[in-house]
């Protein structure tokens, strides 16, 4: 009948206000599916806020939450239309949504800054973009947060074990312990530099350890395949890849949109938020 129904997106006047809504949507849902959608439960949740309880500590406030949602913020930069550190701001935005403690936030604005450069830049070695992302984040943010320095530290200690070859993979990873979100992201950014131009064995590093292997697996990904592209993926990923042919077809209209500076005009909302047929 012509009406899709894959529509993923909602209406709204920016990109910060269809995301920050998306995810306080996710967070009430998870919130009512913990505690219940009785009355009795609901009423518990609001006394506990009216005692100053809050979501910004949700995982201790320094988990990984939403690196991975920060890490794709690097695909919406347009030098046209924005400087390099207006993506570290809104990655470290959205991260402090659900994850109000630095050590959360912060190493989001990294992992955008590193994607983001990239996307943009294909020859300059990976190692050089992360000391690029290292002194973007201290620059932008090392006056005004002392943790800064904490999450630099621990992506130096991921880039002294790259250097170090007497170090097993699974020993560095164990060692980087990648529970909080700086850990995590010097666990992706090892994976990522021991196995520069190999996908597989980066996500096999990457998910092999005993701490938060799935955000770690995710960043990892995220940093190599806007480094590599989607040729240097191993078929077998894309095989089982839920919704690929729906992921690609989205990927390309944001890719048309980004480019002419139209990203969630009428046509977007047509396809995405009404799901109508649309050219985009």
């Amino acid at each position: 009948n012509g009406i899709r129904t894959d529509g993923v997106f909602f209406s709204g006047q920016s990109f910060i206000t269809k995301l920050s809504s998306g995810i306080a949507a996710l967070i009430s849902s998870a919130v009512f599916g913990y505690v219940g959608y009785s009355g009795a439960n609901v009423d518990k949740l609001n006394d506990a806020l009216h005692a100053g309880a809050d979501f910004l500590t949700y995982d201790g406030g320094t988990g990984p939450g939403t690196l991975t949602a920060a890490a794709m913020v690097g695909l919406y930069f347009s030098p046209e239309r924005m400087q390099p550190g207006d993506i570290g701001n809104l990655a470290a935005r959205i991260v402090a949504l659900t994850h109000g403690d630095p050590l959360a936030f912060l190493p989001g604005a990294m992992v955008a800054h590193l994607v983001c450069r990239c996307l943009r830049d294909h020859t300059t070695p990976l190692r050089t973009l992360v000391e690029e992302a290292i002194k973007a984040l201290d620059d932008q943010f090392g006056r005004q947060y002392r943790q800064t320095a904490q999450v630099i530290a621990a992506v130096r200690q991921a880039l002294k074990y790259v250097d170090n070859y007497d170090i097993f993979p699974v020993d560095a990873m164990e060692k980087l312990k990648c529970d909080t979100g700086a850990d995590i992201l010097a666990g992706a950014i090892y994976a990522s530099l021991i196995y520069e131009r190999d996908f597989d064995s980066a996500m096999i590093v990457a998910v092999n350890h005993s701490g938060r292997s799935a955000a770690v697996g995710a960043l990892a990904g995220a940093i190599l395949g806007a480094r590599l592209g989607q040729e240097a993926l191993p078929e077998f990923y894309l095989e089982s890849l839920e919704v690929g042919k729906t992921l690609t077809e989205l990927a390309v209209d944001l890719t048309q949109a980004k480019q002419t500076l139209s990203i969630f005009d009428d046509s977007w909302d047509q396809k995405y938020v009404q799901g109508m047929p649309a050219h985009i």
